[in-house]
Order: structure tokens, then sequence, then C-alpha cells
């Protein structure tokens, strides 16, 4: 499923009234200027704008990859990491979900659910022994990543790891949305300049779970 190794300002325009005779018409015209310029700039600065109708436009718009009239994508609001998403490798999908202060991710989907033999995919390489007959379906893969700074889009969460089922291995990680509908996940042994960064897509709607809910 996923793989790790080691190693603008506008131009102001003054515009020139006729004089009028009459001080109450002039100031009217002021009055109604002003009403003017304060809409206009409640609306750049996005006043006007409740931030879910904000979330509720950008969503609107298919991600890159996302063919028009696809399955809408399942964006949580406000919108961050939370959230089921797609592998960089296309063949299998995390839910993060929050677990305490912080967020977790557990495998929600998998392409291909039984291997060559007809037999359910199970943890097989777990260090963890007992849990090597468990099915790979709603393995923990995000483990305790915790808010960090503050970035363009929400939260660096870090100080985690991220648990690689093709070989058992667990890394450290970090993640953070690159855009609504993308999430990049880094993982590292130690040094985050040697790791290796991923770009997770937000999933469909209907991207059906392979596995009963988890409790």
């Amino acid at each position: 499923m996923m793989t790790l190794s080691r190693g603008r300002a506008a131009d102001r325009k003054t515009t020139s009234h006729p004089r009028s005779s009459s001080r109450t018409c002039v100031n009217r015209t002021h009055s109604r200027a002003a009403i003017v310029a304060i809409a206009a700039v409640s609306m750049i600065a996005g006043a006007s704008v409740s931030p879910s109708q904000r979330v509720h436009a950008q969503s609107a718009v298919p991600p890159p990859g996302v063919a028009a009239g696809a399955p809408p994508l399942a964006v949580p609001g406000p919108v961050d990491v939370t959230g089921v998403w797609i592998d960089h490798t296309g063949r299998g999908a995390v839910e993060i979900v929050p677990c305490g202060l912080r967020v977790c991710g557990y495998l929600y989907w998998i392409k291909d659910t039984i291997t060559k033999q007809g037999q359910p995919l199970i943890d097989s390489r777990n260090p963890d022994r007992t849990r090597r007959n468990k099915p790979l379906c709603g393995t923990q893969i995000l483990l305790n990543l915790a808010q960090e700074k503050a970035v363009r889009i929400g939260h660096i969460w870090g100080g985690g790891s991220i648990y690689n089922p093709e070989d058992g291995e667990l890394f450290d990680a970090e993640i953070k949305l690159n855009s609504a509908n993308e999430l990049t996940v880094l993982g590292y042994a130690g040094m985050k300049f040697l790791g290796e960064t991923f770009a997770w897509k937000r999933a469909p709607a209907d991207l059906q779970r392979c596995g009963p809910p988890r409790v």
C-alpha cells in the first residue's frame, strides 16, 4: 500500500464631483460613497462571507485529477487533516480521526482485500506477533500526531509515527495540508531531510469502508 525507505495593490482613481449648492445633497452623496466604500472593504476582507461559505466555494471546484461530475469529496468542516485520504500508491486509503488532543489514522479501504490465494489480507508483518493474524483493514497507520505550528492551511501535525504494513516498520511522521484536498505526508527516521514525502488525495465521499466501522 505505502512504501517508505530509510535512507497584489489596485490603482486608486480620484473622481471630481460637480459642486452642489445644497450642502445636504453633498452630505448625502458623501454618505452614500462612504457606505459603498465600507461595503467594498468588507467584501474584500471577507467579512460578508462566512468561513463555511468560503470552504463550500473551494470544494465546489474539482481538484486536480478529479473529473467534473465525479462523486463529491468527503471534506469535513472546517477544513482540516481529518477525513479519508487515498495514499500515494492509490491502493489504500487512511481515515484520520481525533484521538484525544492528537490525530490518528486507520486503514479504511484497500483496493485488493484478498491475496492471490483467496485469503483475506492480514497484518502479517506486524512486529507485534499477537497482531499478525488480524485483518489488515482497520490497522492503525498513523499514531499520535500532535498539533504543532500553524502554516498556510491549518497546522503541521507531528511528533508521531507512521506504520508501513508492507514491511512492518515504524517511522517518524509529519503531516500537513497542501490544499483542502491534498495532504502532504512525511515519513522519516530521525532526520527529516533524509525522509520521503508523499501526496495523499482526499477520497470521494462514496468510498466504501473495507470492514466494519471502528468501535
